[in-house]
Formats: C-alpha cells, structure tokens, sequence
C-alpha cells in the first residue's frame, strides 16, 4: 500500500510531467543528450548574474532557493524546482523589470535547453516511475 505522502507526490509528478508535455515542442533535443537530463554549465553564468542575488540560501525570495539547484534533473523535486524557473522566466516574471536582464540571445538559449531538458527528464524520471512502488 502507497502511503498517503507517497500518493501525493506521485500525483504531483504525474501533473507535472502532464504540464511539461502539453507546453513543449514535440521535436527532439538537438545538443541534449535524451538519457542525460542535465542542464550545460554554460548556463550557471545567467543564473549567478541574474537569480542567486536574491535566490540565495540568505535571501531566498518568494521562498525559492537557487543557489542549491543540481544542473542533473534526475528526480521529481529537481524537476519541480526546474519547472519554476522554466515558468518564471518564460512567462517574463523573472527576472523583475527593475533587476538586471539576461541579453534576449542568453535568456533564448537557456530557455531553449531547459525545455529540452524537462522533456528528456520527463522520459526519464517516467521510465524510473514506472518501476517504482507509485506505479502500482
């Protein structure tokens, strides 16, 4: 028997991964290796310059903390977590107007390789799930 914690975690991935398909392209990854959901170094730049000022283990504004993000989207909390940022930063949220901003090529290309990397560890994370007890 799935305890009541355990089913509420498993519905809140299955709503996530849900959101993921229905709001990315279905193309595959071009530079993102598909088995590999991890996030490229070249992005930790954009993060430290534009979110850790107030994202931060001090800080943590709006009660998010990216200071502490894995780069690895491996399992269901890094997912949420990276799912955030996706969502704030498409929707133009963050950062706010009056903090610095990304040059729009930056922002492009992070936004780009965070949503082929969400597919590639919505896959992933699914063919894990699978095999777990929330599966049953």
């Amino acid at each position: 028997m799935i305890s009541p914690k355990a089913s509420s975690i498993c519905a809140g991935f299955a709503l996530l991964t849900i959101g993921i398909s229905a709001t990315l392209p279905l193309q595959p990854a071009a530079a993102a290796d598909p088995a590999q959901p991890v996030m490229g170094d070249q992005h930790r730049a954009l993060l430290k310059e534009n979110c850790l000022s107030c994202h931060n283990e001090t800080k943590k504004k709006g009660g998010i903390r990216l200071d502490d993000l894995p780069f690895a989207v491996n399992n269901g909390q890094a997912a949420e977590r990276w799912q955030q940022v996706l969502d704030q930063m498409n929707s133009g949220d963050m950062p706010p107007e009056d903090e610095k901003q990304p040059e729009k090529s930056a922002k492009a290309n992070f936004l780009d390789d965070l949503a082929h990397v969400m597919v590639a560890a919505r896959r992933t994370l699914q063919t894990s799930r699978a095999r777990s007890p929330c599966a049953g």
